[in-house]
């Protein structure tokens, strides 16, 4: 078998090299693009976009007389918590419903304190915490995802009634 040698032309650059320039300016535009796209996943992650924790990762809202805190965007099979916290606990208690949504995207892990009474009603679940009246107190669900995808539910916290959306990553 006979190679054939050839020594490449001189380009109007001036060089003896045999590539082709507008097929590496095309490699250089979509190498810029790829760099782009990773410094702009970069930055999501860093804000927390990707459930890894992050500034935009957490929600807050104020439902009725209490704040309440819980991750806005978590990943699939990893434990996330929902924390409602009170300046003043009503003499007879507090009832918090989650609505029907919650339990079919959460498994309930675990509920700290413990809630007096559980009682299964027709938008949801409603959980009966009782304590000091006129002292702070703080309500911690823990949560875990039970597939991908967007959860929405309404939360009940006394009387006033806030819906919350909470993204689920695979």
């Amino acid at each position: 078998m006979k190679m054939n040698f050839q020594e490449p032309k001189i380009r109007s650059d001036g060089l003896q090299i045999s590539e082709s320039p507008a097929f590496q300016r095309t490699f250089w535009r979509v190498e810029r693009l790829a760099w782009i796209g990773f410094a702009v996943i970069i930055v999501a992650a860093l804000l927390g976009l990707t459930g890894s924790g992050g500034p935009l990762s957490q929600g807050k809202l104020q439902v009725g007389p209490a704040d309440v805190t819980y991750t806005r965007i978590v990943r699939w099979q990893t434990a996330s918590r929902l924390s409602i916290t009170m300046a003043n606990i009503p003499p007879n208690g507090v009832n918090i419903v989650l609505g029907d949504s919650y339990s079919s995207g959460f498994s309930m892990d675990s509920i700290s304190p413990e809630p007096k009474a559980v009682d299964l009603i027709a938008d949801g679940h409603q959980f009966h915490f009782t304590g000091q009246s006129g002292t702070r107190g703080r309500i911690e669900f823990d949560l875990t995802a039970r597939s991908p995808g967007r959860v929405s539910f309404d939360m009940t916290v006394g009387t006033e009634t806030r819906p919350v959306t909470i993204w689920v990553l695979p």
